[in-house]
């Protein structure tokens, strides 16, 4: 049964496109946890962990403060089921995460059926991959611009089976890292294939991972069965290289987009969304008035006042463009508090996740989703889509966590 969850949690994306009304299988899965939290309470079995309790508290102040916005400039966004729409997609990833650990009794015990499944996964799109490129198979999209035709496998666009490749190799990365090491390659080299630069950023995380190999990366964390000392000397290196890495692997296409400026819709969103925080200082615009798809269904009224409803992808008609970002439409919307605000949740529930599992393995398969979720928020509404929902699941459920001898974490000068 759980192999079978695992695998409609990973390809929930292409059953969407194929039957109708799938993709509110995310809004669903919410509903669900809701009502089991709430069983958990009333038996009085639900309790809430101090840390946790903090996230709650957080989440509801953004929450306040992006509707705050709504009410100060109740102009720009007219349509309150836009505005409760987005409400919504917004705080989907943030409650799965905060329920999940109390609706789920799961440790960092590896199902084998898991695991020989995601392996099983990597073949047949391997496979799949080889004879699909010479034999059309509705696999590939044949894009111009890029060194070769793009691989999507059955999903409808490439973007979603990078993130379900990640998926199955955070699952083989929890397990062992040395075990599937080769499973591991295959995966680097599909990603390879989707051509898409999200894609190089896992590859490079991966092949960092399998270069420097457990011994050298406990090194940087210092890790053992009773804790994590992090030196902060490491952390700052750690940052270099990655933020090093990443910009050589993006530097190219954000300057290309950039380049555009205001006349094509990614760097748009971009740079009117800091316009939008300096004259909207110092909270933000509302739920469903910037950089969402919602803010394009119930067409909101900053696209004309700040010149871009013009720009392909931003316009009344098509507004396929507007959900290319993410983090604009947090700091448009929520202005610099709720910047500040969400990034600090994150960093709250990666640690508190981090404070609940023992092994080393799981310390960089979980650190590998996030490094992976967050390299992609820059070009995709990562948090508020379907994708975070998945995320959720295979972090805390498919990977798991324990609750009793959680980890301390020192940090060391």
């Amino acid at each position: 049964m759980l192999g079978i969850i695992y695998i409609l949690i990973l390809f929930a994306p292409a059953l969407e496109s194929r039957i109708p009304y799938i993709n509110y299988w995310d809004e669903a899965c919410i509903l669900v946890l809701v009502f089991f939290a709430v069983a958990k309470q009333r038996r009085g079995i639900f309790k809430c962990e101090k840390e946790t309790i903090i996230q709650w508290i957080l989440l509801f102040a953004l929450a306040i403060l992006g509707l705050a916005g709504n009410v100060l400039h109740s102009g720009i966004q007219g349509n309150i089921l836009a505005v409760i729409k987005d409400l919504i997609a917004f705080l989907k990833f943030p409650v799965a995460v905060l329920l999940l650990p109390y609706v789920f009794e799961t440790r960092t015990d590896k199902s084998l059926e898991i695991v020989q499944i995601s392996k099983g996964l990597l073949m047949i799109m391997a496979i799949s991959a080889c004879v699909g490129y010479f034999v059309d198979l509705g696999m590939y999209l044949d894009d111009s611009f890029r060194l070769i035709k793009s691989f999507k496998f059955i999903f409808s666009h490439p973007t979603f089976l990078v993130s379900a490749i990640v998926f199955v190799l955070a699952i083989l990365l929890a397990d062992s890292m040395e075990k599937h090491r080769n499973y591991l390659i295959l995966g680097c080299a599909l990603l390879f294939l989707t051509q898409r630069s999200k894609a190089y950023f896992a590859i490079a995380a991966v092949l960092f991972i399998l270069i420097l190999g457990e011994v050298r990366l406990k090194k940087f964390l210092r890790f053992s069965i009773h804790g994590i000392r992090i030196r902060k000397k490491y952390i700052v290196a750690a940052a270099l290289i990655l933020g090093v890495a990443g910009w050589v692997l993006a530097k190219d296409k954000v300057a290309y987009y950039f380049s555009y400026g205001l006349t094509a819709a990614r760097p748009a969103l971009y740079l009117v969304g800091l316009r939008i925080v300096r004259d909207f200082f110092p909270i933000g615009s509302g739920f469903g008035t910037f950089a969402s798809s919602l803010s394009g269904e119930y067409y909101s009224s900053l696209y004309g006042n700040y010149g871009i409803s013009g720009v392909m992808g931003l316009t009344q008609t098509d507004y396929s463009y507007m959900a290319d970002v993410f983090w604009p439409y947090i700091y448009g919307q929520l202005g610099v508090l709720g910047l500040v605000g969400y990034a600090l949740l994150l960093v709250l529930m990666l640690r508190s996740h981090l404070m609940k599992v023992r092994h080393f393995s799981y310390v960089l398969s979980i650190g590998f989703v996030w490094l992976y979720a967050l390299f992609a928020s820059t070009a995709e509404a990562y948090f508020t889509n379907s994708t975070a929902i998945q995320m959720a699941f295979i972090l805390y459920v498919f990977i798991g966590f324990e609750r009793k001898g959680s980890i301390e974490y020192k940090y060391e000068k």
